[in-house]
């Protein structure tokens, strides 16, 4: 028990239900027997909802722990990894949007027999909650198929994912990002969604994003297939490759051209940053 340490931020969205949602997410979070810590990153001029502290027990409150970024900012997926670095050191971290919430699957993660989490690197796709307390599995047809609303890893990760991890949780592509960054960093990516749960709120509906603030794209993009096992398996990855007679390439051939490719594609990543954080 107690294994894990959820690292996700807060900000208090301008939308009433929607900070009902963001609300209730962490204070899962903090129920859960799995998890030891729960390290949210808040401006520190943004209140913190202290309705949290009236609805779980004084036990559970405690496993907040608040890392102030620097007002008026937005913390970057460097900023998690860096703060894992520095201060988490052998522990099994799970980086998270706002709006995720797990429950006793992550069991999975330490129980499942010949896995051990260093090394690997683990991308969810989530499971929307429904009105009638049921769970969907996020896999439409196309768009956004496989996507992931959170990450869990040993610390400490690969300097590289610290250095190049300038860019924002929540924007359309930087799931496609992470796991890029992730697999040129030398981690084996994998999705074991389909058993660990990942539970994602969001009735409202309310976005502060559009299609315009899309980044990533061809070049850039990794992407990992779901499944029920709790083992590395490089034939669910899938690189997109803008050659247009290759188009995709999977596994050792996805894995392959992605690293050797990464010095060329530099531009295209530093783009998607500066389109990142100047919107």
């Amino acid at each position: 028990m107690n294994d894990f340490v959820i690292l996700t931020e807060y900000f208090r969205s301008e939308n009433k239900n929607r900070r009902k949602e963001i609300n209730k997410s962490i204070e899962v979070n903090c129920r859960i027997d799995q998890t030891k810590k729960v390290v949210v990153f808040i401006d520190p001029e943004v209140e913190f909802p202290p309705s949290l502290k009236k609805v779980i027990s004084e036990e559970n409150y405690k496993k907040i722990e608040f890392h102030y970024t620097k007002p008026q900012s937005r913390s970057t997926y460097s900023d998690f990894y860096s703060y894992a670095n520095k201060n988490l050191i052998g522990e099994n971290c799970v980086l998270c949007n706002n709006d995720i919430s797990f429950d006793s699957s992550l069991d999975l993660i330490i129980n499942s027999e010949g896995f051990d989490l260093s090394g690997h690197f683990i991308c969810l796709t989530r499971w929307d909650a429904m009105r009638n307390n049921s769970l969907k599995f996020k896999q439409p047809a196309r768009i956004r198929k496989n996507s992931q609303d959170a990450w869990i890893f040993k610390a400490p990760v690969p300097v590289k994912m610290v250095e190049k991890g300038g860019f924002y949780m929540g924007r359309p592509g930087c799931d496609g990002m992470n796991s890029y960054l992730a697999t040129i960093s030398g981690l084996k990516i994998l999705n074991p969604s389909e058993s660990v749960v990942a539970t994602h709120r969001h009735f409202s509906r309310h976005r502060t994003y559009s299609r315009g603030h899309r980044m990533g794209g061809d070049d850039i993009y990794m992407c990992i297939y779901s499944t029920d096992k709790m083992h590395y398996d490089k034939s669910k990855i899938l690189y997109k490759f803008n050659e247009p007679e290759r188009g995709y390439l999977y596994g050792d051939e996805a894995i392959r051209r992605a690293i050797e490719k990464e010095a060329d594609n530099e531009h295209h990543w530093e783009w998607a940053l500066k389109k990142c954080t100047s919107r």
